[in-house]
């Protein structure tokens, strides 16, 4: 995979995750309480650990590119 098509892929990753937060949290929002809301709140802690992970691979692959950068050729 070519160098923009891996950013491309982890944004689109990234978007998902964070959709699947917004979804949840405005779900929570309208109902507060029952038996529901483990659940949701489990599927907000599951989405905020991958967006977690993405962040965390876009800093490695962002460390990897400057280290390229300060490469002689």
């Amino acid at each position: 995979m070519s160098e923009s098509g891996a950013i491309r892929q982890i944004i689109h990753e990234l978007n998902n995750a964070l959709a699947r937060i917004l979804t949840t949290a405005e779900l929570i929002a309208t109902d507060p309480g029952g038996e529901q809301t483990a659940v949701d709140a489990e599927s907000i802690r599951a989405a905020a650990l991958d967006g977690r992970e993405l962040v965390a691979r876009l800093h490695r692959y962002a460390l990897e590119d400057e280290d390229d950068e300060h490469r002689p050729c």
